[in-house]
């Protein structure tokens, strides 16, 4: 960030508004991942809860004053760690109890082994998140779900893709949309190849809102092409491989190269200049999302052609008579 807010502490920081609506704020949690929170008349409605308790508990002490006289509501778009690890803040036996919203799904993945064993790995990392305790959505929901405000309505809107359970959040009344990491700066992350359609109809449903704003959990953009540059970005990928020599030319062990986006000539370089970053601008980290995507639409390319093939050999034989 080149600018902070004189409001800060050892975990977050808040944002400078970037021409949001002041019901709004924004935070920066310490491994960049942006977090809301909105003020409604009825309700103060965090949307989720950073890597640690720690996270969650700065950031309710920056918006104390807004608490006055309104009751908390949290929300987590999904169960990925740093959108969800920080709940405990808002337990029974937490400083801020609160109702958790979310999907059945993301409170299925935060319960289960996989999200207990990546809390192993990572506390071998990093000995902050020996505070982190897995804590539950207590409210949870299949599909879409909706949330009066009274002035402001926060509707939940299933986007899958980036994970299954996922959801982003509309906000008619401002026209914005909190993508969670449905859509990001400079493409999303996904890595598995069945998500790649669920991905590329969940950007879909947000560009037909036609939102004034978007304001994703990474990337630091409002604007709101960046949900019809992410779908460009797709779009552009699986050009590039169709009109690659044949997929079925593609060496054996394509789902483990790193030289994938190569043989499709499709760079890394050339996928940032088509969303309009530049490696200088933004983390290496997003290389592999590029690799990673590539080797999700190669995958589903060849799943898509399978499955063609194999309904062209179940249609029954034209009668030569007819």
């Amino acid at each position: 960030m080149s600018e902070i807010s004189s409001t800060e502490s050892a975990e977050v920081v808040e944002a400078p508004s970037r021409g949001w609506d002041a019901r709004v704020r924004v935070f920066f949690s310490r491994d960049e991942v942006e977090t809301f929170v909105v003020a409604t008349q009825r309700y103060l409605i965090v949307v989720d809860t950073g890597t640690t308790p720690a996270v969650s508990a700065a950031i309710m002490e920056m918006v104390k004053s807004d608490l006055v006289g309104q009751r908390l509501l949290v929300v987590n778009t999904h169960a990925d760690y740093d959108h969800a690890w920080g709940n405990a803040t808002f337990a029974d036996d937490g400083p801020y109890p609160a109702p958790i919203i979310a999907t059945r799904l993301a409170r299925e993945r935060l319960l289960g082994q996989e999200s207990r064993d990546r809390m192993e790995r990572m506390r071998a990392q990093d000995e902050t998140l020996n505070e982190v305790r897995l804590f539950a959505p207590t409210l949870t929901f299949d599909g879409d779900f909706q949330i009066d405000g009274g002035d402001l309505t926060v509707q939940l809107l299933a986007t899958p893709g980036h994970t299954p359970d996922h959801v982003s959040i509309w906000i008619p009344e401002l026209r914005l949309v909190l993508a969670g990491d449905a859509a990001e700066f400079p493409f999303p992350w996904i890595d598995t190849p069945a998500d790649m359609p669920l991905l590329r109809d969940s950007l879909r449903r947000l560009v037909a809102l036609e939102p004034f704003m978007v304001l994703p959990c990474h990337g630091e953009t409002t604007a709101p092409d960046l949900l019809t540059n992410n779908l460009a970005y797709f779009d552009e990928l699986e050009r590039r491989i169709v009109e690659a020599p044949e997929l079925p030319d593609l060496p054996d062990d394509w789902p483990n190269s790193d030289e994938l986006p190569d043989l499709i000539d499709f760079p890394y370089e050339d996928a940032l200049a088509l969303v309009g970053a530049s490696p200088d601008s933004v983390s290496d980290t997003y290389r592999r999302f590029h690799l990673l995507a590539t080797r999700s639409m190669v995958g589903w390319l060849l799943m898509s052609e399978e499955a063609d093939e194999g309904e062209d050999e179940d249609e029954p034989a034209s009668d030569a008579g007819e």
